[in-house]
């Protein structure tokens, strides 16, 4: 017989499980039988529903990770921030002092000087190249040669036939010490079709005539100053009109300094009040310049001045030793 308590099997007749020591009593033989565990269907977990309004997606409430009660947590000092702030601003206000008054050239940059500059006086055309190398057109020949250019100063060199050429270039045009203003050419400047009216401008002259053929005259010592007409109209101190070339002065006794980078040039001159037109005779080199005076500006040799004050810049100054 079976132990109603623990299931044990025990003899016949026993009164007592011999397992658990339970009091067995007699029971039908169908509640004998051991008990068979039955297998219960035990179903899965599901998912919460989903809340209204969320269309069927899977809703998992989040709890906020709040600090336990009595704990506080520690704010971030400003001091860092406030301080980077003040040491920033100190150094963008120094940089701002050093570009306007310590480097002024930095904001103020010159215009460019690559491209090509032309002067119809000197029927010449000047191309500065990138490679920093320069050629010179004129109506007869072409040369090449080197440059240098500091943007920031608005200054240069050029080299050519190993002669050296200190520029400027400003916003009024392009200033070559001894031989005078280029202007900036555009886009649809073409050099042949240049070169080619100049060709044919410049020989509308005819050069075999003496009185035209300035080279061949050797007027200082052909010149009779009791033949001059007035030259009440020029006398006195003309200055470049763009700052560089220097300036230009007449005497009453007929003679004339020309003060060009530093250099200076004497000579003569005749001048005609009424027709407004000149000629410069430079003594050292025995050439000789035409001059006109219209609207007044003075313009000879390529260079223009005016009687009205223009301060010049002072090429003993110069920070590349362009004197030297």
């Amino acid at each position: 017989m079976f132990c109603t308590k623990c299931g044990q099997s025990n003899p016949e007749g026993a009164a007592f499980c011999s397992s658990c020591g339970n009091a067995l009593s007699a029971v039908p033989e169908a509640a004998q039988q051991a008990p068979i565990p039955q297998e219960q269907n035990v179903p899965a977990p599901q998912p919460p529903e989903a809340p209204p309004n969320q269309q069927g997606f899977n809703y998992v409430a989040m709890q906020q990770p709040y600090p336990p009660q009595g704990v506080y947590l520690k704010k971030k000092s400003r001091a860092g921030l406030i301080a980077g702030l003040i040491i920033g601003g100190t150094l963008l206000i120094a940089a701002v002092a050093v570009l306007l008054f310590v480097w002024p050239g930095f904001l103020t940059q010159s215009p460019p000087v690559k491209g090509f500059w032309y002067s119809e006086d000197r029927g010449e055309a000047l191309e500065f190249k990138n490679n920093n190398t320069i050629r010179v057109y004129t109506v007869d020949n072409e040369f090449k040669g080197d440059y240098t250019y500091e943007s920031a100063q608005g200054l240069g060199r050029i080299t050519v036939e190993d002669k050296d050429y200190r520029f400027a270039v400003t916003e009024d045009g392009l200033f070559v010490e001894s031989i005078g203003n280029y202007k900036q050419a555009d886009a649809n400047f073409d050099v042949d079709d240049f070169v080619g009216d100049m060709w044919s401008a410049f020989n509308e002259y005819d050069l075999s005539n003496q009185e035209n053929h300035l080279l061949n005259s050797d007027p200082v010592d052909n010149l009779d100053p009791g033949n001059m007409t007035d030259i009440s109209g020029i006398q006195g101190l003309w200055y470049e009109t763009t700052g560089y070339g220097g300036t230009l002065e007449f005497y009453n006794d007929g003679t004339y300094d020309m003060t060009i980078v530093g250099y200076v040039f004497k000579g003569t001159y005749d001048y005609d009040a009424s027709l407004g037109t000149g000629t410069l005779y430079e003594h050292d080199t025995g050439e000789t310049y035409p001059l006109t005076v219209s609207n007044g500006i003075l313009e000879t040799d390529g260079y223009q001045y005016t009687a009205e004050y223009v301060e010049q810049y002072d090429w003993s100054s110069d920070p590349e030793n362009l004197l030297s």
